[in-house]
């Protein structure tokens, strides 16, 4: 159980890691929030996700990575 568990944040931490490496290289900040808290979320100059990675080739990484599902906000660096 510990073994999937251990699996399956290192998966995580791989797809948080794709994200940050083409994020960084465009110069933006990437915040990734889970299930809680979203709905209070207040982001006025959020950038829409798509627009700076496919939609396709994210939701590849997020199945291929952590079998799960993220809430994406990302926003510009100050």
């Amino acid at each position: 159980h510990s073994d999937g568990i251990r699996r399956t944040m290192l998966n995580i931490d791989r797809l948080i890691g794709r994200l940050l490496s083409i994020t960084t290289k465009k110069n933006i900040n990437l915040v990734i929030l889970g299930d809680h808290g979203v709905e209070q979320l207040d982001c006025r100059q959020a950038i829409d996700l798509y627009s700076i990675i496919n939609q396709v080739q994210l939701n590849f990484y997020t199945d291929q990575y952590s079998g799960t599902s993220f809430s994406f906000v990302v926003y510009p660096k100050s």
